[in-house]
């Protein structure tokens, strides 16, 4: 019995060890029957269309890296929606991929065991290549999924903070009001300007997820001199990091219309990274002006 025959023929078996397989993987071992068997019956159907079509060397190569033409506007295959519903189940791209390493090795042992004497090569690579297939485009669909549940996450997130963030401020900003101690509203001061910071930082996230979820970076420009804003993060830079000696140098003009919150990340990270793998010296700031360029 040629292998396509067989899995149209015993496609229940099949379906069967796949099931079994996806309920030894913890994110699945609660699910049902129909959830762990999910779109693996399409999957099979579209590989054995897959074999009873005609297929030129060149389209067994470009199967076998996973790279089949894709048509513009063409519905989701069964791999593709496979691998985005796993996103979300809760798998990891090595379970994924066991999945289908699993429903490789139970066609081929069962067709092996119903037929020991014959199995021709040419429906192993036909089959396997269309297992390779489904994989890259499970794969594909799985990491985009990812990165778009990540994206929403990390949006979410930066909601939450937003509330903690805002009353640590609030109870900073009426304790300065209320101390006469220099000393601990100098302390306050520098809780304060932190927790602005951190503030427009969680701007920049919500910023880069909108960016990531396709609505790109907002980029809020406005008149404003640099030689403050950068004197002020060198300041929260001194309280982080005060271990590493920070100077900082403002040559010409530094009026301009730029997103300062944007410059002053900037200007963290690359303090942070200097402080982090740098030789240990003195890490020297210079913010310069010209008529054309800041």
């Amino acid at each position: 019995m040629r292998l396509v025959e067989f899995i149209s023929s015993h496609g229940e078996a099949i379906l069967a060890e796949a099931a079994a397989y996806a309920r030894t993987l913890p994110p699945l071992a609660h699910e049902t029957e129909e959830s762990l068997r999910d779109h693996f019956p399409r999957i099979l159907e579209a590989i054995v269309q897959d074999l009873r079509r005609h297929q030129s060397s060149q389209d067994s190569r470009t199967k076998a890296r996973g790279d089949a033409p894709v048509v513009d506007g063409a519905p989701d295959t069964a791999a593709q929606t496979h691998g985005r519903i796993r996103a979300k189940d809760g798998l990891r791209t090595v379970q994924l991929v066991a999945e289908y390493r699993a429903l490789r090795a139970s066609v081929l042992r069962l067709w092996m065991q119903t037929e020991p004497a014959h199995t021709p090569i040419d429906d192993v690579i036909r089959f396997n290549e269309a297992i390779d297939q489904a994989i890259a485009e499970s794969v594909q669909f799985y990491s985009a999924e990812m990165d778009q549940l990540r994206n929403v996450f990390l949006g979410v997130l930066g909601h939450d903070l937003r509330g903690p963030l805002n009353a640590v401020l609030l109870t900073s900003e009426l304790i300065s009001k209320l101390s006469t101690e220099p000393a601990i509203s100098r302390h306050l001061g520098v809780l304060i300007r932190s927790g602005r910071r951190m503030s427009a930082l969680l701007d920049t996230l919500l910023h880069y997820n909108r960016s990531a979820l396709g609505h790109g970076i907002a980029i809020h420009r406005a008149r404003v001199d640099l030689g403050p804003e950068c004197a002020a993060e060198l300041e929260l830079l001194r309280a982080a990091l005060p271990d590493a000696a920070l100077t900082l140098a403002c040559d010409g003009d530094l009026v301009g219309e730029v997103d300062a919150s944007a410059v002053r990340e900037a200007m963290g990270n690359l303090v942070h990274n200097a402080a982090s793998y740098g030789d240990g010296g003195a890490i020297d700031l210079t913010v310069a002006g010209t008529p054309d360029t800041l």
